[in-house]
This record gives structure tokens, sequence and C-alpha cells, in this order.
């Protein structure tokens, strides 16, 4: 096991069935939650990592779909065949691969949870040593994390293209999870993307991480409070639809009053007729909507009674 300084190991991956290893993430907010914390994810946003952790959301589960099955078969060929020839082929330094063996948290924030891909120990510099002998330069390792990512071969644009620089927003926000969590200052994160290799080397920065941390440490708070009464405003992103949806799935015919929600409605009244334009904008005013209602079918303001079926039509009545 890899010491790591700020860190301490929860359990060894040897010892976790896949079940286990859920639970213990839903324990913390992990590196794939950091995307979605800062906003920066298409796939989640705040609201749902609160009500995923709460219990109230359960995420589609693609564990069974091909593409993830294939990307986890060649995950660990890929840090043992892979890795180490890429680097010194267009580097020309010696890496040594270490496998992942444990799950981390962070000491000073616990909550903060490290699941990484590997580590490796980098010989590219040599510093002077006194000896026996005299001076001489000794090889200096340095470790680093490792993250490794597939994908088809469309996805090389948000690479920035083989020869490019760039970093899909998810990825960078998880190494710098990685690297908030830990301690370390790089990560390297290793794609094979269709059939090419991609290696983004991502440094630490601490002005980002100085609003990650803030952003987890405010929803972590949030989700030890358990009242969704706290929980952020959803976004109009497909994810807070879906966690809202989900959570109404117990709903019942009661009424609630939606008179603070009196202008929401109007401006939804609004944004329909300019539908073409505002999608966006109407879609995170109606999940606003939904959210206020929990799980009762009708809401009523002094003008207004709102009726919202199971498959999620929202209809409208002035009264």
């Amino acid at each position: 096991m890899i010491n790591l300084p700020e860190c301490t190991p929860i359990a060894a991956y040897a010892d976790l069935s896949h079940e286990d290893w859920l639970a213990l993430r839903r324990q913390g907010i992990g590196g794939s939650d950091a995307a979605a914390c800062m906003g920066m994810s298409d796939y989640g946003s705040p609201l749902t990592v609160c009500m995923e952790k709460t219990g109230r959301y359960t995420p589609p589960d693609i564990s069974d779909k091909e593409v993830i099955q294939v990307g986890n078969i060649l995950e660990s060929f890929i840090r043992r065949e892979m890795v180490a020839p890429f680097v010194r082929d267009q580097f020309g330094i010696e890496v040594q691969v270490m496998d992942p063996t444990h799950m981390y948290r962070n000491i000073e924030r616990p909550w903060q949870i490290i699941n990484p891909d590997g580590f490796l120990n980098i010989c590219d510099r040599a510093e002077l040593s006194l000896g026996a002998d005299g001076m001489k330069m000794e090889p200096k390792a340095r470790t680093v994390g490792l993250e490794i990512k597939t994908g088809s071969s469309y996805q090389l644009k948000n690479w920035g293209g083989k020869d490019g620089d760039e970093l899909p927003d998810p990825y960078y926000c998880q190494d710098q999870h990685y690297m908030a969590g830990t301690g370390l200052d790089e990560w390297w994160t290793f794609g094979l993307i269709g059939n090419i290799r991609v290696l983004r080397i991502v440094t630490r920065n601490d002005e980002f991480i100085s609003r990650l941390n803030a952003a987890e440490a405010d929803l972590w708070e949030i989700i030890q409070m358990n009242d969704p009464l706290y929980f952020p405003l959803p976004g109009g992103s497909d994810a807070d639809y879906d966690a809202l949806m989900q959570e109404r799935a117990f709903s019942d015919d009661t009424t609630i009053d939606l008179s603070g929600y009196e202008n929401d409605i109007l401006r939804y009244i609004d944004l329909k007729v300019e539908i073409d334009d505002r999608t966006d904008e109407r879609e995170k005013v109606k999940q606003k909507i939904i959210q206020a209602m929990g799980r009762s079918r009708y809401g009523v303001t002094d003008h207004h009674r709102v009726g919202l079926t199971e498959s999620g039509r929202m209809s409208v009545k002035i009264i």
C-alpha cells in the first residue's frame, strides 16, 4: 500500500464486494461526484449529489452495459501493459506502475473519498548525494496519481484530438479532487480513446481545489442535515429531472399550497410561449415547482392550480 500522508485507508479492494464498494462511496463525496458538485457535469448536479447520498435517488445502473464492462476489463490491461511503454516512448523516462489496493479518505476532510486507478513512481530527475566515493548523482523518484479512461473514437474531440492538451471537465474535476484528498501535485490521466492512446498530465490547481473543497464541504453539510428544504435548487438538467421524478414514485392525490411559487408558475406559462428559445430555463422552473410539490399530485396558489402526472406532464390552470 502506498503511503499518502494526507489520507487514511478505508478498506482494501480485495476485501470489498461491488455492493460494499458502492455502500462506502455513499459515505462520502468521491471523485466521480466532483464535477457534479461544481456544476460542471452533464450527468449530475449539486441536487442529485444530495439526493443520492441521502437515499432519495438511485442513478441508473449501467454496470451491465457492454461499454462499461469492456472498459473495466481493459483497465487492468492498460495499467499493466500500456502506460509504462507509452510514457517511455513519449518522454524517455521510466515509470513504475502500481496497482490500486485501497480506498482512501482525507484525514482533515473525512467525507472526501479517493478511489485511485493506480499510482506511478517516476524516475525523471536526480539529486546530488554524498557517499563514500564523494558526490554523485542519485535517481530521485516521485509519486503521482493515475486515472485510466476508455471511450469510443468520437470522444477524442473532447480531449482536443490525439495531439491536443484538453481533458473533459468531469475528468479534470476528478483529478483535482484526488489531488485535494491525497496532497499529491500531479495526476496523470491515460486514455484509450478508440484505438488512440492519449495522456494528460494534470497539475495541482490550488485555487480550483479551494473552491472544490468549499463546494463539497457545503454539500456534505446539507447531506448530513438530510432535510430537502436545504437541498440545492434544480438546474434544469436531465439528471435533476430524473432525480425529482424518481422521488415522486410514491406520490399521492393530496393538494399542496404553492402560493410562494406564483411567480414561478407565471414564468412557466410565459416560457411555454417562448419554448423554442427558452427550453432550458422553462425546464429549470418546472423542476423547481416539482421539487416544491414533493409527493403531492396537485398544488394551488391564489390564482393557479398545478397538476402533475406520474409521467411528469405538468398542467397549469387559472382559478
